[in-house]
C-alpha cells in the first residue's frame, strides 16, 4: 500500500499546473501632476493610431501661454489636438455683514473642449508641434492636451510578424506618470496580453477628427478621454526627465501560431513527455495493485483513464481555440471536426474497453466499479480542467 501511494503522489505532481499572476497597472488620474496617457492601436498595415491625453500643471508663477510637443518619428499625420479645461468661479471665501471681504475660486466639475491651433516643424526624427493655448494655465492650476495623429514609423513587418516600438511624446516638463496602452484591430493577434478588446468606441475618434467642438460633444470627449491609457497590454513608467521619452516595444500578428511557434512546440513537448511518464508510471502502477487487490486495480484504472483523457480534452480544446485563425489554414472545420472525432472515440474506447475487458477477466461486478469510477471522476476531472483555463486562458482586463 505505501507503493501504491508513492506511485499516485508522484502521478499528481508531474501534472501539478502553473498558474502565473500579471500586475495590472491602472491610470492614475491627478491634476497636479504631469501625466502622459495613451491608447495605440495598430492595423494589419503597420499604421498605428495614437490618441494620447498629457496632463499638465503648473507649478511656477507665470502663466503657461503655449507648449511644445515632439513626437518621436517624421511620418506623423496629425488629426486633431483638443484642450481640456476648467473654468473657475469666483466664490466668497470670507463673508462680511453686508459685503464679501475675500475671493476664491472655485473650478467647474465639468470641464470644456476646444480645438488648438498649432505650427508644425519636421525634422530628421521628429515633428515638433508648437501649440497655441485656448485658455492659459495659470499658477497652480492644470489643463490638458488630448492628441490624435496617425504614424507609420512605429511598426515594421518581419515575414507575416509585425514588431512595433512606440514612443511618447517629449515635452520640456517633468512628467510624473506615463501609461501606454497598445491595441490591434479585429483579426489581429498581439504576442503581449489579450487580443479582441475594445476600449475606445467609434464615436470618440470620429468627435475628435471634427473641425469643431459643439458642446454636444463635450460629454462623448469627457466619457471616452477616461479610457485613454487603457489596452490589450498596458506598460507604464514613472518619474521622467525633460525631454524623455518612454518606450513600449512588442510584436503583432495575423497568426496566432506565427507568434507563438516556440510556446507552442514546447508545451506539445512537455505534454508527449508528461504522458509518456504517465503511461510508464500507470504500468508500474497496475503491476504493483494487481498483485494485492483486483478491486483497488479496477478503482484506480477508472481514475487515471479519465485523468489523462482530461489532459487530451483540455489541451485539444486550446489548439481547437486557435486553429480557426491560423494564418493560411484551410479547412480548419474538417481538421477540427477530426480532433473531436479522435477524442470521442478515445474516450468511448476508454470507457467501454476496459468495462468488457474486467467483466471478462475478473466478474461483472468489476465492470460496473470500473464504470462507477471513470464516470464519477471525469465529471470531477472536467469541472478542474475548465475551472483553470478559466483562470489561465480568461481574458485579462488592463
Amino acid at each position: 500500500m505505501e507503493k501504491i501511494i508513492k506511485s499516485l503522489l508522484i502521478l499528481f505532481l508531474l501534472v501539478m499546473p502553473f498558474t502565473f499572476s500579471s500586475e495590472i497597472a491602472y491610470p492614475t488620474n491627478s491634476y497636479n501632476q504631469n501625466n502622459q496617457y495613451y491608447t495605440v492601436t495598430f492595423d494589419g498595415e503597420g499604421e498605428a493610431s495614437v490618441i494620447g491625453k498629457l496632463n499638465f500643471y503648473n507649478f511656477g508663477k507665470n502663466q503657461i501661454n503655449n507648449i511644445r510637443l515632439e513626437i518621436p518619428g517624421n511620418n506623423i499625420r496629425i488629426i486633431n489636438i483638443v484642450q481640456e479645461y476648467y473654468g473657475y468661479n469666483a466664490i466668497c471665501a470670507h463673508q462680511g455683514y453686508e459685503e464679501c471681504f475675500e475671493y476664491s475660486r472655485q473650478r467647474d466639475y465639468t470641464p470644456k473642449y476646444s480645438i488648438i491651433n498649432y505650427k508644425k516643424e519636421i525634422t530628421s526624427n521628429a515633428v515638433l508641434l508648437d501649440l497655441q493655448l485656448y485658455t492659459k494655465i495659470n499658477s497652480q492650476e492644470s489643463a490638458s492636451i488630448i492628441i490624435y495623429y496617425k504614424s507609420e514609423d512605429y511598426a515594421e513587418k518581419s515575414g507575416n510578424i509585425f514588431n512595433y516600438d512606440f514612443e511618447t511624446i517629449k515635452t520640456k516638463f517633468d512628467v510624473n506618470f506615463v501609461q501606454v496602452g497598445i491595441n490591434v484591430n479585429n483579426e489581429l493577434y498581439l504576442k503581449e496580453g489579450k487580443s479582441k478588446t475594445v476600449y475606445q468606441d467609434n464615436s470618440f475618434t470620429e468627435t475628435l477628427a471634427k473641425g469643431a467642438l459643439s458642446a454636444s460633444d463635450y460629454s462623448t470627449v469627457y466619457r471616452s478621454s477616461g479610457s485613454i491609457g487603457y489596452g490589450s497590454y498596458v506598460k507604464s513608467t514613472s518619474t521622467l526627465d525633460p525631454y524623455e521619452s518612454f518606450k513600449v516595444k512588442g510584436k503583432y500578428s495575423e497568426s496566432w501560431l506565427s507568434l507563438n511557434l516556440s510556446k507552442v512546440f514546447i508545451i506539445s513537448l512537455i505534454t508527449l513527455v508528461v504522458l509518456f511518464l504517465l503511461s510508464l508510471i500507470s504500468i508500474k502502477l497496475f503491476k504493483i495493485i494487481k498483485k494485492q487487490n483486483k478491486l483497488i486495480l479496477v478503482i484506480v484504472t477508472g481514475l487515471i483513464i479519465p485523468f489523462i483523457l482530461s489532459i487530451l480534452w483540455t489541451f485539444s480544446i486550446f489548439i481547437i481555440g486557435k486553429i480557426g485563425r491560423l494564418y493560411y489554414f484551410r479547412n480548419s472545420e474538417i481538421f477540427i471536426l477530426l480532433i473531436i472525432l479522435i477524442l470521442g472515440l478515445l474516450s468511448l474506447i476508454g470507457l467501454v474497453g476496459p468495462a468488457i475487458y474486467f467483466a471478462t477477466k475478473y466478474k461483472p461486478i468489476y465492470s460496473l466499479w470500473y464504470l462507477v469510477s471513470f464516470i464519477s471522476f471525469a465529471f470531477i476531472c472536467g469541472l478542474i480542467f475548465i475551472l483553470l483555463l478559466n483562470l489561465i486562458f480568461y481574458p485579462k482586463i488592463y
